[in-house]
C-alpha cells in the first residue's frame, strides 16, 4: 500500500549535484532532477532518464507512452515537492479518483480504513456516479470472525475524512487479487463497474 513519504537524503543530494552540473552547463534554472507537470491539480512526478534508464526493452510503444521526447520519464505517481527540495508520493495517478472535481487518493483512504478493528484488507476505486462521474467504493477482506456493517465502514471513513474522500458503498471480498510481487491488481477490481463505459478520468 501506499503512502505519503520522504525520498531518502542520498537521492536528494545526487538529483540536486547532478542538477546543479546539469545547470551550470546548460545555462538555465531548475530545481531538482524532475519535472512536475499538472495534472488535475495534482502532480505527475517526472525523472530525467539519466536516472532510470531508456526505456523497456523491446517494447517500443511502452516506451513511447512512458518517455518524453526530450528525455522525461513520466513515473505515474503523483505527488509533489516541498520548500526543502522532498518529493512526497500520493498515490498512482491512474488510481486517483476524481468525484465531483476534487481528487480523492485511494491510498489515503485506504490508510484510513486499515485502522478499522474488522478489516483485514482493503482496496479503494473509483466506480461510476451519475451525479459527480465517479465515487470511491471500499472492496474490503474481513478479519475471521469479525462482523461490521457497510454503514459502519462508511460512518468509520466520516470521521476521520473529509466526506468527498469517503467510500458511499462498500463490497465484500475473501481475498483481494494481487500480482506476483503483492500489488493490488485495481484494475481487475474496476473493471466489472466500468463494462460497457468509457472511462473519462485517469
Amino acid at each position: 500500500m501506499w503512502s505519503l513519504r520522504h525520498v531518502s537524503i542520498v537521492w536528494r543530494e545526487y538529483w540536486i549535484n547532478n542538477l546543479r552540473a546539469w545547470d551550470h552547463a546548460q545555462s538555465w534554472l531548475a530545481n531538482l532532477l524532475l519535472w512536475i507537470l499538472s495534472v488535475r491539480r495534482s502532480l505527475l512526478v517526472c525523472l530525467w532518464k539519466a536516472v532510470v534508464s531508456l526505456g523497456y526493452w523491446n517494447l517500443p510503444e511502452e516506451t513511447a507512452k512512458s518517455i518524453t521526447p526530450d528525455g522525461w520519464f513520466k513515473s505515474g505517481d503523483a505527488g509533489y515537492v516541498d520548500a526543502e527540495g522532498y518529493v512526497y508520493i500520493h498515490d498512482r495517478v491512474k488510481d486517483m479518483i476524481v468525484s465531483g472535481g476534487e481528487n480523492v487518493y485511494p491510498a489515503e483512504v485506504e490508510n484510513v480504513l486499515m485502522g478499522h478493528p474488522a478489516i483485514a484488507d482493503v482496496a479503494v476505486i473509483g466506480v461510476p456516479h451519475e451525479k459527480w462521474g465517479e465515487t470511491a467504493k471500499a472492496v474490503v477482506v474481513k478479519k475471521p470472525g469479525a462482523e461490521v456493517t457497510e454503514q459502519e465502514i462508511i460512518d468509520y471513513a466520516r470521521e476521520r475524512l473529509a466526506r468527498f474522500k469517503c467510500p458511499t458503498t462498500v463490497d465484500w471480498a475473501d481475498v483481494l487479487p494481487r500480482n506476483p510481487s503483492g500489488k493490488i491488481l485495481k484494475k481487475d477490481l474496476r473493471a466489472p463497474f466500468w463494462e460497457g463505459r468509457s472511462r473519462n478520468v485517469n
